[in-house]
C-alpha cells in the first residue's frame, strides 16, 4: 500500500507529464500548419 505522500507525488509527476506534451503539441502545432500550408 502506498503511502498518501507517494500518490500525491505520483498523481503530479503524471500531471506535470501531459502538460508537457500538451505544452509541447501547442508549440508543433504552428509548425505543423506551416508545413502543410
Amino acid at each position: 500500500m502506498k503511502s498518501l505522500k507517494e500518490k500525491v507525488e505520483d498523481r503530479l509527476v503524471k500531471q506535470d507529464q501531459s502538460l508537457q506534451i500538451v505544452h509541447m503539441l501547442c508549440r508543433l502545432r504552428p509548425l505543423y500548419n506551416d508545413l502543410n500550408k
